[in-house]
């Protein structure tokens, strides 16, 4: 609220993410209030949660999708799809030209879960939030400042985050007595899928959809054609119990529009010289008329 030249806010919220709908004059540019928007977030990004995450796009014709692929297998469990489907399929079709976004659906990012032994934990004088504490001081990419040298600045920046079970094991957690006690000290490293709240299907089968989004200037058939080439090329790639199907496709409805166009556009020329004959009974006017008719539509 306080964002001049907006009518009044809609929200809604589902299973985790929250949805508020700005609406702004039909007279006012849309990347007026986009900025102002994201100014207002800016304003109050300090007292929102540290792990809320707010995203801001223009409500266009292009934010809803044109195509939708879906990744099933028979096999492999849903975190390898979605693995798939996030490092592979998606950065491919992201490069199809007029390709704005590719979302994704379903499926269950992997992760690693530190099962604790409450027991060997509160020996050590530990809790749960201490061991989230220092996973979050230390598990993390910061900066180590600058250096100057030959009229070059470097940046430089400190990696301290784990990569595998052995690493996350060995993690110091804190110091007892001048002995460093490790997250393998007290909890079992596993790694596993993340927590999920919905299941996404598609014929019959646990499925991660892909939602592919066109940019505003984007053509639908184009992509939907480059889309085809594309999948055509990755089931010769991908294992063969992966299988890549469209579940929607707006081209389809977009060339079926066209082709209708067309068949009017047919079907009144030809009335149209029946009519004209009939009532002028001259086959040299009638000939004029016919052929502008079609010449005015390709115009």
């Amino acid at each position: 609220h306080g964002t001049r030249a907006l009518h009044p806010l809609k929200s809604a919220t589902g299973g985790g993410p929250t949805e508020i709908k700005v609406f702004s004059p039909g007279a006012l540019a849309m990347v007026r209030p986009e900025l102002s928007v994201l100014s207002r977030l800016s304003q109050i990004r300090s007292t929102l949660p540290a792990t809320a995450v707010t995203t801001v796009y223009r409500l266009t014709f292009a934010a809803f999708p044109i195509l939708g692929v879906s990744l099933t297998s028979d096999t492999r469990s849903i975190t390898e799809l979605w693995e798939t489907a996030r490092y592979n399929l998606k950065l491919r079709f992201l490069r199809i030209p007029g390709v704005a976004r590719v979302a994704l659906e379903g499926g269950r990012a992997p992760e690693y879960h530190a099962v604790v032994d409450p027991i060997l934990l509160g020996a050590m004088g530990l809790s749960l939030q201490d061991v989230i504490d220092a996973l979050d001081a230390n598990n993390l990419v910061a900066s180590a400042g600058m250096h100057e040298e030959n009229h070059t600045l470097y940046l430089t920046v400190v990696d301290g985050r784990v990569h595998s079970i052995p690493e996350i094991e060995e993690f110091v957690v804190t110091t007892t007595d001048g002995h460093p006690v490790r997250i393998g000290d007290f909890a079992t490293v596993v790694r596993g899928p993340e927590p999920v709240f919905n299941v996404v299907t598609a014929d019959g089968h646990v499925a991660v959809l892909l939602n592919i989004r066109s940019q505003p200037d984007g053509s639908t058939l184009h992509i939907a054609r480059d889309l085809r080439q594309q999948i055509a090329e990755l089931r010769q790639e991908l294992p063969p119990d992966m299988k890549l199907a469209f579940f929607y496709d707006q081209s389809e409805i977009v060339r079926a529009s066209v082709e209708s166009v067309w068949e009017a556009i047919i079907f009144g020329l030809i009335l149209s010289v029946l009519i004209l004959y009939v009532f002028l009974k001259s086959w040299d006017t009638t000939l004029v008329a016919t052929t502008v008719i079609p010449v005015t539509v390709l115009i």
